[in-house]
């Protein structure tokens, strides 16, 4: 069974009372829970670089290139002005769509689950 323990450090710059922190320890599997660990952080840094790159895209799409010049060779990297609504919409009307889906297949195998019961 996974048991949590808290254990204190003393090398952070807040007094110890504020600085708990958690171990996750087991007796079979602790190599497997740090090497998930490990891989958790690593998916976490790119899931994080590809948003901010998207962020940053977008931003530059719509808050900078409307000022730059039409014949301007960065215009080639960027399309049409009119997308930039189109476009978080339509992705912003699918994510939504996968969630209601997710929450409604959820509810109905809670209660299969629950009549079977």
């Amino acid at each position: 069974s996974l048991r949590v323990h808290p254990t204190h450090y003393t090398h952070h710059t807040l007094p110890t009372q504020y600085t708990t922190h958690y171990t996750l320890s087991t007796h079979t599997h602790n190599t497997h829970t740090v090497m998930a660990a490990g891989s958790d952080r690593v998916v976490g840094f790119v899931l994080l670089c590809f948003a901010l790159s998207i962020f940053a895209y977008y931003t530059l799409w719509v808050l900078i290139m409307p000022f730059v010049d039409v014949d301007h060779p960065l215009q080639a990297f960027f399309p049409a002005a009119e997308y930039a609504i189109t476009v978080p919409i339509v992705a912003g009307i699918v994510v939504a769509s996968f969630i209601v889906a997710f929450v409604a297949l959820v509810m109905i195998k809670s209660r299969t689950s629950k009549k079977r019961s």
